[in-house]
């Protein structure tokens, strides 16, 4: 069996393999994380000997949450490239911003995730903070 995602995201997709690859081999993370917002279409073929086939696909939505940048910020800084101290503040914000979510404080969960924007944008390197911001706007507008 074979499969790949539809379009143009096949090349992504293919390519996000070899860079988790690497990344595992070489202490290595891409700057732009598999969880790009997109619609992503999944196709998988299969065919056997006696020329038999079939083909199905499934259409999904990648999407950002808080803990999706939880998660992000910590590959980031496992990697090194969001020094520790910047790694805590970022957390910190975060865990702030789904507490809040957990109470159903909206306000709160926007002035974190503002905060975390700033603090991206004047701490961590332009390629990072352009996926984490873009992540965290995405949330901003769920909210």
């Amino acid at each position: 069996m074979r499969g790949a995602s539809g379009g143009t995201d096949a090349v992504e997709s293919i390519n996000w393999g070899a860079a988790r690859h690497v990344a595992r081999t070489r202490r290595q993370i891409p700057t732009r994380l598999p969880t790009q917002l997109r619609r992503e279409t999944f196709v998988a073929s299969a065919s056997d000997v006696a020329g038999n086939s079939s083909q199905r696909s499934v259409t999904f939505h990648v999407v950002a949450t808080i803990q999706s940048l939880i998660a992000a910020v910590r590959a980031y800084g496992a990697h090194g490239t969001i020094d520790p101290a910047t790694e805590n503040s970022l957390l910190a914000k975060l865990n702030d911003a789904q507490a809040a979510l957990d109470r159903g404080n909206v306000t709160v969960v926007r002035n974190k995730l503002s905060d975390f924007i700033g603090l991206c944008t004047r701490r961590v390197p332009a390629d990072v903070a352009n996926v984490l911001v873009a992540d965290a706007r995405y949330v901003l507008g769920t909210l």
